[in-house]
């Protein structure tokens, strides 16, 4: 099953529209997707829907700090609760289903370096948590055009093809594209992807 997480309303970040539709289009290619959405995209639920996910998708915001070891991902506020998750919050959850992540957020492997125990980035908070992989991103991307790259992702994947493989030939996709924005290397080069292997 898939877990899919698009346009949670954070208080200070604008909206992720495009998001929405890029999540039912990626939620099509899986059986038993979970789609959370606008205010039902709570950190809560999302706690509750991630144990078992063979893939998630955060369509979202994040937030990180390249000089300290601050990363989180901001997801709606729901009564007391802030809705923000951060790296160690990541670290503590139980993938029990070895998840493939994919961070469609800007930096989440932005993170300190010189850390003792590597880079603090999300990317490796879900590999600590049992990630298989994560798919994130080294920079701020846009909206509207992250959504084709991450879909085509997605497409790869269902094909068959191993992440590392899947990414490169998404992003080769987007690189010989006729619309310059997609092919434009700060549309596709800020995405990367680690494994746990």
């Amino acid at each position: 099953p898939a877990l899919v997480v698009a346009d949670p309303p954070t208080p200070l970040w604008p909206r992720l529209p495009l998001s929405r539709d890029e999540a039912g289009r990626i939620a099509t290619l899986y059986r038993g997707t979970t789609i959370l959405t606008g205010d039902a995209a709570t950190r809560a639920a999302f706690e509750d829907a991630v144990s078992n996910s063979a893939v998630i998708h955060f369509a979202g915001h994040a937030n990180s700090d390249a000089s300290g070891s601050y990363a989180a991902l901001l997801f709606a506020a729901n009564g007391s609760d802030s809705g923000v998750i951060g790296a160690n919050d990541v670290a503590r959850l139980h993938l029990d289903g070895h998840p493939l992540v994919i961070l469609a957020a800007c930096g989440t492997f932005r993170g300190n370096a010189q850390h003792v125990a590597g880079m603090s980035s999300l990317a490796r908070a879900f590999l600590v948590a049992g990630a298989r992989g994560v798919v994130g991103t080294l920079w701020e991307i846009d909206d509207d055009v992250s959504a084709p790259l991450f879909l085509r992702l997605h497409e790869h994947l269902r094909a068959g093809l191993p992440p590392s493989r899947a990414l490169r030939q998404a992003q080769g996709d987007l690189l010989h594209s006729a619309d310059p924005r997609l092919a434009h290397p700060a549309t596709w080069a800020p995405v990367e992807s680690l494994s746990n292997d």
